[in-house]
């Protein structure tokens, strides 16, 4: 019954699409959708003196830094998920050290170290620590720094343990959905809706516990006249993002020929998932000539330093 109601005859590949925060959020708004995106820059993956001004100023379009101490910036590394390398910053000051912290390698020495103590023992998967080896383990030559955006009350969540006790999260809603094809035409069907809780609630000090959202921290339901307002947002914007003219080689060289390091990753990217299901479709001849192809394009790519 699934394969007949939910697969496509032809499964649809976007896996370069939906594992490149920076591409998505581009294609977003590219296809006029920005509105339901944060504010978004991207930087090379260097560290220096003026980055954090830099990113506040694009991000809160103000130039007194007063005027930042109370903005919050989520800053992300493009193929990274489920809450890894995400760091939460607030304020220019705090920024900035952050930004150290994450970009500027230390010794061998420091890293192999830290790397033992993660396997040694159980060590919190939301400290900075952790977040640090997923930066400087990261490929990506570019991250993305995102306004924050929050609830404004705070989704209410009463303790199972203490029923009378209820807390405020600045919650995420997840939401599951198909693609069904008339014709050469996308339509989407949704599955449903919920809402993934922070390990704190918003009254809490810490910055990333209290903004980070994780299904396995805890999950709430959704209000149904809150998700039918999102499907009807989104059901005009995923047929459109997840088209095929969005996806391929053409865009993504296109859109970041300015850029020769990230074009060539972006590429290797899709390559490398058109090799993955081309392989499972046991094309071995047509896989071999693909993966050539996009390697001499990448390759190409940095070789000349942009795209002419």
């Amino acid at each position: 019954a699934y394969e007949r109601e939910y697969r496509l005859r032809t499964p649809i590949n976007r896996g370069t699409l939906v594992n490149h925060k920076k591409m998505m959020h581009d294609v977003f708004v590219d296809c006029g959708f920005h509105y339901l995106r944060p504010k978004q820059v991207a930087f090379p993956r260097e560290y220096t003196i003026e980055l954090a001004q830099n990113i506040m100023k694009a991000l809160y379009r103000v130039q007194d830094p007063q005027q930042w101490e109370d903005c919050e910036v989520v800053l992300k590394l493009c193929n990274c998920f489920r809450g890894a390398g995400v760091v939460i910053a607030r304020g220019l000051k705090d920024l900035n050290l952050k930004l150290r912290a994450l970009l500027l390698l230390p010794g061998r020495e420091t890293v192999e170290e830290q790397w033992r103590e993660r396997q040694s023992c159980q060590d919190d998967r939301d400290s900075m620590q952790e977040q640090q080896l997923h930066w400087w383990s990261n490929e990506c030559p570019v991250f993305v720094a995102e306004q924050r955006i929050t609830m404004a009350e705070g989704l209410a969540v009463w303790n199972s343990e203490s029923p009378a006790v209820c807390a405020a999260y600045d919650a995420t809603m997840r939401v599951g959905f198909v693609f069904e094809k008339e014709g050469n035409i996308l339509k989407t069907k949704f599955l449903g809706a919920y809402w993934k809780l922070p390990k704190a609630p918003l009254s809490s000090t810490d910055l990333r516990a209290r903004c980070v959202s994780k299904a396995q921290k805890g999950t709430a339901v959704v209000d149904e006249r809150d998700a039918e307002d999102v499907y009807e947002a989104l059901g005009r914007a995923l047929p459109q993002v997840f088209s095929h003219a969005k996806c391929g080689a053409f865009y993504i060289t296109k859109t970041y020929s300015a850029d020769p390091l990230l074009c060539a990753f972006t590429l290797a990217r899709h390559s490398a998932e058109r090799a993955r299901r081309l392989k499972e479709w046991n094309k071995e001849e047509e896989q071999r000539k693909i993966i050539l192809g996009f390697l001499e394009a990448s390759l190409e790519i940095v070789v000349q330093g942009g795209l002419r």
